[in-house]
């Protein structure tokens, strides 16, 4: 029972490492990629805003973007706002894996059960 609680912990830890990976990795739209470590991902959620804002208000709305490989892109309201939602369904598609994974290791009976679990699949890209 012990190694059980001993393999539990290590395969939490080791999911929530592939989560963060999921949640703060680069991603991809349209073809660009895009960064999602904690700076990024205020600075697209805040370009996010004002292009809806924009949007919603009839005003135009473009912004240059840098990209993950150092190119630029400009984006249009509706394409920010779309890199936004590309952005918030990564990470809740990564925390509902991460949460399916650890319902998983928490129910497995024992050592065989725990070593069946795959961790490394069904993570968004």
């Amino acid at each position: 029972e012990r190694q059980a609680e001993q393999l539990r912990a290590q395969l939490w830890t080791a999911i929530k490492a592939r989560r963060d990976v999921a949640e703060y990795g680069v991603f991809m739209w349209d073809g660009s990629s895009f960064n999602a470590d904690r700076e990024s991902r205020n600075r697209i959620m805040g370009a996010t805003q004002l292009a809806s804002m924009a949007a919603a208000s009839g005003q135009p709305y473009s912004i240059i973007w840098t990209l993950a490989d150092n190119t630029t892109r400009t984006l249009s309201a509706m394409e920010m706002m779309s890199v936004g939602a590309t952005l918030g369904a990564r990470v809740g598609a990564a925390h509902a894996r991460a949460a399916e994974l650890r319902a998983q290791v928490t129910a497995a009976p024992g050592m065989d059960a725990l070593r069946a679990i795959d961790i490394t699949t069904g993570w968004p890209a």
